[in-house]
């Protein structure tokens, strides 16, 4: 948006227009979080990955950065424990960079994937039968807690399910949105 306000100069008052400058990018970047922990495992990749967006941050010669940090959790753990760790995950992420930037707000967000999103994924690959299986218990569980995942956790193919697909359920993407503020004078 577009504000004026009046400043004191060294010839006086002016009126001089604020334009606010937001400047939005994505950086899909998967933080390696143990499962159930909101602690950074700072590997080599995501250090180099960390450092790659405090530069673009700090070219844009930005006075305010607010990230979002999102957060997708596979359908194995409980939404209200989910919602807190990507709270915690959202809060770590920000304390990681606030050392390197003068200021920033950390908006959490999450997805909680379901048992109906890894069935869809199954069938998109080609394991229809599988997803089939699943389609079934998940019908069967009714809402009932945990039931799909104490069945789905017995079948055969249960560990070719946690290895391969829940992983592409679990990741951390960052939009930072970089707020700068020009002043120029009105009077042109």
């Amino acid at each position: 948006g577009e504000e004026t306000m009046k400043v004191l100069t060294s010839s006086g008052y002016k009126q001089l227009s604020i334009k606010e400058k937001q400047d939005t990018f994505d950086i899909s970047l998967n933080v390696p979080f143990m499962p159930g922990s909101c602690r950074i495992d700072l590997d080599k990749i995501t250090k180099q990955k960390i450092d790659l967006i405090v530069q673009q941050i700090k070219s844009n010669e930005s006075g305010l950065v607010e990230l979002e940090v999102m957060t997708a959790f596979s359908p194995e753990g409980h939404e209200a424990k989910n919602k807190q760790l990507a709270m915690k995950r959202a809060d770590a992420f920000a304390e990681l960079l606030r050392p390197h930037l003068s200021e920033i707000t950390a908006t959490p967000n999450y997805i909680q994937h379901t048992w109906q999103d890894v069935a869809d994924k199954l069938r998109a690959e080609g394991h229809t039968s599988l997803a089939s299986t699943m389609d079934t218990i998940i019908a069967e569980a009714n809402d009932r807690p945990n039931y799909a995942y104490n069945k789905i956790r017995t079948l055969p193919e249960y560990t070719y399910i946690k290895t391969q697909i829940l992983q592409d359920f679990r990741y951390t993407v960052c939009r930072f949105k970089l707020i700068k503020l020009e002043l120029s004078d009105t009077a042109r």
